[in-house]
């Protein structure tokens, strides 16, 4: 493997911190759906494709807008468009030139600020499963071979990732499309039980600005991510997970994955540790396969088959646990019955001792000292 200069080092990570700044500003503009940035910058990381599938008003097309929002500047523009039943392809690659027929007899199209313009890399798609007939079929050959034929010739586009958002799961006659997408998130409204996450989201700015003091990320720094990213090993003990996977999977149709996807989630593993500022792929990215094994159906089936490999941070760990003592605690509070009350506490001590942080045991144990307080009245 050929050493890294110093030099190879600090640029490196300081992509990586740019990046990863990028992904921590999403919490505040993306209230409880920040792990979805993530999985737009592992398909940014990797060329491919990612769509988002969910009921209209769960903030879809903002979480696409504020990751792309990152990636425009001088020399690429992020195209942006939503389909319907009755959009043809002009939508997509632009309309013919009339003037081109007329002198030369051949039908060109003028390809300015469309996906094919020469300066897009990306694309923001909404209601990609509403595209009928002929730009159903243009679709699929841009997805798949990333490239369209004008004036009689084929042409290569420069176009890297689609991110796109659909209201509803696709129809039969989608399936080409919604195969072209590596990475697949299904999206739904904040829990009714997340108190937290449903206050930050009242409270956030509905208009997307520099929240983090990051303004654009750039080819170049992505160009440097991804020849980084080739470097980092894929052990046989990662591998043979997969072959578990695989064999797991299999023995139900409706789980079944296809070896090319196998195969692809490779390199996306690559860039899931490369992301954290690991050089080697570990059994808990795995975890992060439930955004390409998902086939619009099986999203609880997936997540339960890779819960045994979700790593959690001690303090995001420590914060459930606080916010389900806080739930115990509330509702012990709204009762007037010592055995409610008496219960509450038990259930808090036995939570302060599995946390892991001091601060967390800390705020715990206030509950309990309160509730205690109350039954001594």
């Amino acid at each position: 493997m050929k050493m890294k200069t110093e030099k190879m080092v600090k640029v490196t990570k300081m992509v990586r911190a740019r990046i990863n700044k990028v992904v921590s500003g999403a919490k505040k503009y993306c209230v409880g759906q920040d792990h979805l940035v993530e999985m737009l910058v592992y398909s940014t990381l990797t060329n491919e494709h990612s769509i988002l599938i969910g009921p209209p008003g769960c903030n879809k097309s903002q979480v696409i807008d504020y990751w792309t929002s990152h990636l425009a500047d001088d020399s690429n523009q992020v195209f942006r468009a939503t389909l319907s039943k009755e959009s043809s392809p002009e939508a997509l690659v632009g309309p013919f030139d009339p003037r081109a027929l007329k002198e030369r007899g051949v039908w060109v199209r003028n390809l300015e600020n469309t996906m094919a313009d020469e300066r897009c890399y990306y694309a923001h798609i909404s209601e990609i499963f509403s595209a009928r007939g002929s730009t159903l079929r243009e679709l699929v050959r841009v997805l798949n071979e990333r490239e369209i034929e004008n004036g009689g010739k084929r042409i290569k586009l420069n176009l890297r990732s689609v991110f796109s958002d659909s209201n509803y799961l696709p129809l039969e006659e989608n399936d080409a499309v919604f195969d072209r997408f590596l990475f697949r998130a299904r999206v739904d409204y904040l829990p009714t039980n997340n108190q937290g996450d449903f206050l930050r989201m009242l409270k956030s700015n509905d208009v997307l600005s520099n929240v983090n003091g990051v303004s654009t990320i750039g080819l170049r720094a992505i160009d440097l991510a991804k020849k980084d990213i080739a470097s980092v090993e894929l052990p046989d003990a990662v591998l043979l997970e997969l072959f578990n996977l695989r064999a797991k999977f299999a023995d139900n149709a409706s789980m079944a994955v296809s070896d090319r996807r196998w195969k692809k989630a490779c390199k996306a593993l690559r860039a899931i540790a490369w992301c954290r500022d690991s050089y080697t792929v570990e059994a808990r990215d795995l975890y992060a396969l439930r955004f390409i094994l998902f086939n619009g159906e099986n999203a609880d089936e997936v997540n339960s088959a890779l819960e045994q490999y979700r790593y959690i941070e001690p303090a995001m760990r420590d914060q459930e646990y606080v916010d389900s003592c806080l739930r115990v605690y509330e509702h012990a509070s709204a009762s007037n019955e010592r055995s409610i009350i008496a219960n509450a506490i038990s259930q808090l001590e036995e939570a302060s001792a599995q946390v892991l942080t001091s601060a967390a045991r800390g705020e715990i144990m206030r509950m309990v000292d309160d509730l205690t307080a109350r039954v001594a009245l």
